[in-house]
């Protein structure tokens, strides 16, 4: 998960046609859901006229396709089976995965961005007039990842992976849009950054947990500070 985190990062950056391959590739060879992350992260990028073009897709799609092409021919050539999502998917019926989600819906949904919802809801609120494309996009695609991952026993942590990129370039755009703004609307710019620093003080005292086969468990956030401060 950390070097998925890693190779998805300059994804919400970079215009390297080069660098999309090369990390798209690496990506894909390491974990599935970086494919749909960065695809994500690249169209609204593109949406949001953030120097993305047909182009940096293609290498993208391409890159993703090799890497994951190549980690089948590894399986195949030494005869390794795995469990695929889908063939997980059918492990259980519909009716048990909608009990395991259903149960815990408020608590499981809070856990998907946890206090970070804020600043989604923020966005949205102050900016949506603005580019109603992209951010009726970036809500199409957050609900598209809870559709994927309703089907998933790590709901919290594939969710992440799937959707943080997305988080992160809509607060991005969300700013130059306020910075845009400044001349026939001063406030925004003031107004949308004081609420970014309310909900990152929000988030030190947010409670800290993720959902787990139809479960809400602590997470070792502390424990984690405690052991790196020792």
């Amino acid at each position: 998960d950390s070097l998925t985190v890693l190779l998805t990062t300059p994804f919400i950056f970079t215009q390297s046609g080069v660098l999309i391959f090369f990390l798209a590739l690496l990506g894909a060879a390491n974990h599935p859901a970086f494919i749909i992350a960065i695809l994500e992260i690249m169209v609204l990028r593109w949406i949001a006229r953030d120097r993305i073009n047909i182009k940096h897709l293609f290498l993208a799609i391409v890159g993703s396709g090799v890497g994951y092409a190549s980690v089948k021919l590894f399986l195949h050539t030494f005869d390794i089976e795995i469990v695929s999502r889908l063939d997980f998917m059918q492990f259980m019926n519909i009716g048990e995965w909608s009990r395991m989600n259903l149960e815990i819906l408020p608590t499981s949904l809070f856990s998907l961005f946890n206090i970070q919802w804020l600043a989604l809801f923020v966005c949205v609120f102050m900016f949506y007039k603005k580019d109603r494309l992209f951010y009726s996009t970036t809500t199409i695609i957050l609900l598209l990842n809870y559709g994927m991952v309703f089907f998933t026993l790590d709901t919290t942590r594939v969710y992440s992976l799937l959707s943080w990129g997305v988080l992160f370039v809509c607060i991005f755009h969300s700013y130059k849009l306020a910075r845009s703004a400044q001349v026939e609307n001063p406030s925004h710019l003031k107004q949308f950054s004081q609420a970014l620093i309310l909900i990152g003080i929000l988030s030190i005292f947010a409670p800290r947990y993720f959902s787990w086969a139809g479960e809400i468990h602590a997470a070792p956030f502390f424990e984690w500070i405690g052991k790196l401060i020792h």
